[in-house]
């Protein structure tokens, strides 16, 4: 039987694991995961590494700004993260020292880590900087103001197959695929729009949702190959949280509209066929919070600060946890049990 585990602010735990993370607030969709490591940026402008089941920093470092994206574990050993605005930086976590510094023209907007081998860096007012995992440059993807006479929107989100990198509102395009590994034009997509969601791939398949600021909405699929629409379709997507991938299907939230509540909706990414698997009302909306997915479940607070658990598979769901601020994502220890971020 699992017995579930949360790290609360001033909560006492009958556990000492992880007693040390109530010392800071951590800064919202800034954490990242890998094995039993957790990095997170702090409104204190600080970067942590710890050990979950153990519960100690094992790297810490003061930074310049409160960054709002995610640090990047390589792996157990080695980290990715900005140290000031304009320089990005990779760290030996065993003992601090620097392999090596980029520093880029404008403002750090967005890193990610595609196919263990390419970062791709967003830049404000630049557009998109692709680099090696030893800080090389490989290729530039710029923004032109000139192309359509709009301010840069940044950070853009961009996803990747093995072959293709994805980019959703770069140059006033919808999406725009690019070779991953030369950052050569590939194809490109233009819908009018007002906010976009993240770009997401899967089964050469480019998901997209546009949001008319909360009049109206739309999905639309792509082929990956070709850019050409394959589905679309109204909806009241919710824009601002990422979908999660379960099976095949791919799980969003809609907005409170005109004529339903909202809800989480289960997409079916073969047939294109939606159900509604969780329905709520004005009492139990999530309010914009991040959706995350562990193992068959899925984890979200509603706007009385629960955590609901939410089964993939039979939709079952029940409150795991009340009271709960600032909820950041969900792992497990090495015990089992579960471990919320918050």
């Amino acid at each position: 039987m699992k017995y579930i585990f949360i790290l609360l602010l001033l909560f006492s735990c009958k556990k000492e694991i992880g007693k040390e993370m109530v010392k800071e607030t951590i800064v919202p969709n800034t954490v990242s995961i890998k094995g039993s490591k957790i990095t997170y940026y702090t409104y204190d402008k600080n970067l942590y590494v710890k050990d979950i089941d153990e519960g100690e920093i094992e790297y810490s470092k003061k930074v310049e700004e409160v960054f709002v994206f995610k640090p990047i574990l390589i792996n157990e050993k080695t980290l990715i993260t900005a140290f000031d605005g304009n320089t990005l930086g990779c760290i030996n976590i065993d003992n601090g020292n620097v392999k090596w510094e980029y520093t880029f023209e404008s403002k750090i907007m967005d890193i990610k880590y595609f196919n263990n081998k390419v970062l791709i860096v967003n830049i404000k007012d630049y557009g998109i900087v692709a680099l090696d995992i030893k800080g090389k440059l490989i290729y530039n993807i710029l923004y032109d103001y000139n192309i359509c006479f709009a301010p840069d929107t940044s950070p853009y989100s961009v996803f990747s197959s093995e072959e293709m990198l994805f980019v959703s509102s770069l140059n006033c395009k919808t999406v725009t695929a690019y070779n991953i590994n030369s950052g050569e034009l590939i194809w490109s997509f233009k819908k009018n729009f007002s906010v976009l969601s993240d770009v997401f791939y899967f089964n050469n398949k480019v998901f997209v949702a546009i949001n008319n600021y909360y009049k109206e909405g739309k999905l639309l699929v792509l082929n990956s190959n070709s850019g050409k629409i394959l589905y679309e379709k109204g909806c009241n997507i919710e824009t601002r949280l990422k979908p999660v991938l379960y099976k095949e299907k791919l799980y969003y939230y809609t907005f409170f509209g005109s004529r339903q509540y909202s809800s989480i909706i289960e997409f079916n990414t073969n047939n294109f066929e939606k159900k509604i698997i969780y329905k709520m009302t004005k009492d139990n909306d999530i309010s914009g919070r991040q959706i995350y997915k562990l193992n068959d479940n899925i984890f979200f607070n509603d706007n009385k600060l629960n955590i609901i658990k939410l089964s993939l598979n039979d939709y079952n769901f029940n409150i795991v946890r009340e009271d709960v601020t600032n909820f950041n994502g969900v792992t497990y220890l090495k015990n089992d049990e579960l471990f919320f971020i918050n």
